[in-house]
């Protein structure tokens, strides 16, 4: 899993929608 820095920015969308890409792009390698 790639560790990502605190962002307090982020909204609960963004960051699930970061996690879904992490996972496709972890998933394609």
């Amino acid at each position: 899993m790639i560790g990502l820095p605190n962002h307090p920015n982020l909204t609960e969308e963004e960051i699930q929608y970061v996690i879904e890409t992490v996972r496709d792009f972890e998933d394609a390698v």
